[in-house]
């Protein structure tokens, strides 16, 4: 059984006013956040093969300061992380990702090590999911997503992994939704936080915002980068939300609704990103 609370499917009007960018902007009747967290999710030696398949793979970000942007591409297991510091030359707007599936039958076909982590982790969670979930909007040229099996089923990716550099370099950071459809009650998102070592003074924890239905706070995300994520959410303050510190062997499944964001770390002086894999799933029907 899931640990969600069951909730109201939004009448029409509800549908409405979201679409029509009036008030509210928050879902009624709902409690958010909803999140669920695991430690110890792995044995130490499946994680390390997991983590070493992860630094093998071949990952992107774009630098955007003070050249003209440009894509980088690069296997971590290859590179030296003594970039990081380099605050004076440039700063690292994108995320750093890799990106794996479009659905479990690509999964299986491509990442054969990704599809055992998934199995691993959906047994834990008593095998209630799939990867049908609201895709994350990454892009990534010269690199197209794998069509799913499902006909019925978008495109887009719903498998990879991405990472969080340090305050001086990043850009994201910003409170968001990873599913925009306020009457969708069954995608989640699920994170496994793969990074081996991670110390409590590198923070970086994943911050969940409540809700604000009758906007007290004021805040309808208006802070967000021109044409990224402008959706007026009303948010409400962080001390009724929840904090997540980035374990190692840590897994977090939420509501894909949930108003959230995943701040900078702030370990300016090592070299260490975090990194975590990402599924965007669904509770079966």
């Amino acid at each position: 059984m899931s640990k969600f609370k069951s909730i109201t499917q939004s009448t029409s009007e509800e549908a409405v006013l979201y679409k029509s960018n009036n008030p509210p902007y928050s879902i009624p009747g709902v409690d958010l956040p909803r999140i669920e967290v695991y430690d110890d999710v792995l044995d130490k030696e499946t994680h390390q093969r997991v983590w070493e398949y992860l630094l093998a793979q071949v990952w992107h970000h774009e630098w955007t300061f003070p050249t003209k942007p440009e894509l980088q591409i690069y296997r971590p297991a290859e590179w030296d992380d003594s970039w990081i510091n380099s605050l004076t030359l440039r700063q690292c707007l994108s995320m750093p990702r890799t990106l794996f599936a479009s659905d479990e039958t690509s999964l299986q076909k491509k990442h054969p090590i990704i599809w055992e982590l998934w199995n691993s982790i959906n047994a834990r969670l008593n095998n209630r999911y799939e990867i049908t979930g609201n895709p994350e909007g990454a892009k990534w040229r010269d690199y197209p997503c794998p069509e799913p099996a499902d006909p019925n089923l978008s495109k887009g990716w719903r498998v990879y992994a991405n990472a969080s550099v340090h305050m001086g370099m990043n850009g994201n950071g910003y409170v968001h939704r990873d599913t925009s459809n306020l009457s969708d009650e069954t995608s989640v998102t699920i994170i496994w936080m793969a990074s081996p070592v991670w110390y409590p003074s590198w923070g970086g924890e994943l911050m969940f915002y409540p809700e604000d239905p009758d906007g007290l706070t004021g805040d309808h995300q208006q802070f967000n980068i021109p044409g990224a994520q402008q959706r007026n959410f009303q948010i409400g303050w962080l001390d009724g939300g929840r904090t997540v510190s980035l374990k190692p062997n840590r897994l977090v499944v939420y509501d894909g609704r949930t108003l959230q964001s995943t701040p900078a770390t702030n370990h300016q002086y090592n070299t260490e990103l975090h990194r975590r894999i990402v599924f965007r799933a669904r509770l079966k029907v």
